[in-house]
């Protein structure tokens, strides 16, 4: 992901032009290097797939959010992003996953 072309402004705005592209799979059968979603407030989250349950992302806990990228398991990230949901009533912030867009694959 680091070097590709910036199209969307947020993590939300991509997630909906995959939805209706028909990109967007709820599959637990991740496979490695998809594009995973959540939902955070108007913001969205995006991890990086690297398997064995678990995501390359730039982290969602406030406490750890300065130590920059890391590797956390999905179950970690969707219940800190359930929580920050509660706000909007109770939502179920995983969304799913997609295969990264064509122009990023070089």
């Amino acid at each position: 992901a680091y070097g590709v072309p910036v199209e969307y402004p947020k993590a939300e705005n991509m997630y909906q032009a995959l939805k209706q592209n028909g990109a967007m799979n709820t599959s637990a059968d991740i496979p490695v290097g998809a594009l995973v979603f959540w939902h955070w407030s108007v913001y969205g989250h995006i991890g990086i797939y690297v398997g064995d349950g678990k995501v390359i992302h730039t982290g969602v806990n406030p406490k750890l959010k300065m130590k920059g990228i890391r590797e956390s398991p999905i179950q970690d990230v969707t219940e800190v992003l359930n929580g920050y949901n509660t706000a909007e009533g109770y939502k179920n912030s995983y969304l799913g996953w997609s295969h990264p867009p064509k122009n990023w694959l070089v």
